[in-house]
């Protein structure tokens, strides 16, 4: 995107960044070199006709860790959270009616750092509970039973 970013005149960035964001059902045989792109630039009064545009593709993967069910548990939801930092005290929350859904799947695109999760039955019980250390780019998987 163009830079000194402006509008109504006034001088709002010096550059502007579209960021996005990709969830993959197999992460680990995931083909990058068949990734695609498709952008738009529709330049405004701000934005002149010979503004440049550059498109930087980024890619990241985050961490995860493997789903693994306590005994018997059918329905309820998987619930996880960063131990530290901004986002300690925002729960994320998969809910789920049959076992089948979510067992052995991954949770990914996680930040690095120690993660708190919970399984928590359809009465609010907590079954399990497990503090993981997640490193970027890295899956944690748990032998399950």
């Amino acid at each position: 995107m163009p830079n000194n970013f402006s509008v109504s005149g006034q001088k709002i960035a010096d550059t502007v960044s579209i960021n996005g964001q990709i969830r993959l059902d197999d992460t680990e045989n995931f083909d990058f070199k068949q990734l695609s792109v498709f952008t738009q630039h529709q330049p405004g009064k701000s934005h002149p006709l010979k503004s440049e545009m550059e498109l930087t593709i980024q890619l990241y993967r985050g961490a995860a860790f493997s789903v693994c069910l306590p005994d018997g548990m059918t329905s309820g939801s998987i619930q996880f959270r960063p131990e530290s930092g901004k986002r300690r005290n925002v729960m994320s929350v998969i809910e789920f009616s049959g076992s089948e859904t979510v067992r052995e799947s991954l949770m990914g695109g996680l930040s690095p750092g120690r993660w708190k999760v919970f399984y928590v039955d359809d009465n609010d019980q907590i079954l399990k509970s497990q503090q993981l250390d997640l490193r970027r780019g890295q899956i944690f998987r748990e032998k399950c039973q």
